[in-house]
């Protein structure tokens, strides 16, 4: 990334000394991860020092990544991987409409349990969105799959994301140099990305989105994993917070289920353990054991038109 920014003439750049150099111990954080805000942090303390605008962190190989901003309060606001999803996608899509490069045939896309204003994006530029599964090697699928099409760009909440098709996974290096690209542009015309992304409320809905992950270790936390998802899909509940539950997706069973019209509709994604249930006002909560780690997540999505 450093040599790609310099290439791109990005000359203040600053490098966290500690974590310039590989380090298999990862010694100086938690969790070698930028969804953790604590691996951040480092960076953060020195881009206090430094003055700075932004703040970007990967993982060691460098296909995720975090972004750091200053708020309206100049004080540093953590971007969560929705967020960063979306201004780097509504940046493409302004940059190639007003390019006049941007037509029917190009597609953005994005996972089942990513946030719903992605399609909103897409509708507002009249390019078409795909959905998938959770994992890049499914969008990297809709890439191969489509090949009549232009794929712009797109991502997951677990903060990857792809700029354009030339690699067929999340990455880091092209989503930064995008990323100080926007901030640079913004900079010149004296806005923020804070401020960017507060347009982009404004356009398409606020919405607040969260993941909670609980971790269930050892052979009783994956029997308790499988009981609650157990749970869910037999006996679904019939409000959150005392908001109706419209339908549930139940990708396991390929099918969902409208609770009001007592109905069911075909899902035409593979199977995978997950429930999305969709509330009214168009809120969601979506259930998912990891396919990596000992936990089960929910991820939270609530959103309202702004006023």
């Amino acid at each position: 990334i450093p040599q790609i920014l310099d290439m791109a003439g990005y000359k203040k750049i600053y490098i966290v000394k500690e974590q310039e150099k590989p380090d298999g111990n990862f010694s100086t954080v938690k969790s070698p991860n930028p969804e953790d805000k604590m691996a951040l942090d480092i960076a953060v303390s020195l881009a206090g020092n430094k003055n700075a605008d932004l703040v970007i962190g990967t993982d060691p190989d460098a296909d995720r990544l975090g972004i750091v901003i200053r708020n309206l309060e100049n004080n540093w606001y953590y971007l969560n991987g929705n967020q960063i999803m979306v201004i780097l996608t509504e940046y493409l899509l302004n940059k190639l409409e007003n390019n006049n490069k941007l037509g029917p045939n190009n597609f953005i896309a994005s996972t089942i349990v990513s946030t719903p204003m992605i399609l909103d994006l897409a509708n507002a530029y009249g390019v078409d969105y795909k959905n998938c599964l959770t994992g890049f090697k499914w969008i990297a699928k809709l890439i191969e799959d489509s090949p009549k099409l232009k794929f712009i760009g797109g991502g997951e909440e677990s903060f990857g994301y792809l700029v354009g098709d030339k690699i067929r996974d999340k990455d880091a290096i092209s989503a930064s140099l995008l990323a100080c690209e926007l901030a640079s542009e913004l900079q010149s015309i004296g806005k923020s990305i804070f401020e960017f992304l507060i347009e982009c409320y404004k356009k398409y809905g606020l919405y607040v989105e969260r993941l909670i992950s609980i971790t269930k270790g050892g052979k009783d936390g994956a029997d308790q994993i499988i009981s609650i998802m157990k749970k869910f899909r037999e006996n679904p509940p019939k409000e959150i917070g005392g908001v109706t539950i419209l339908k549930v997706d139940d990708y396991l069973l390929s099918e969902t289920k409208y609770f009001k019209k007592n109905q069911k509709e075909k899902i035409s994604l593979p199977k995978e353990n997950v429930l999305i249930f969709t509330l009214e006002g168009n809120s969601r909560v979506s259930l998912r054991p990891s396919g990596t780690e000992p936990k089960i997540k929910f991820y939270f999505s609530v959103n309202s038109k702004y006023k």
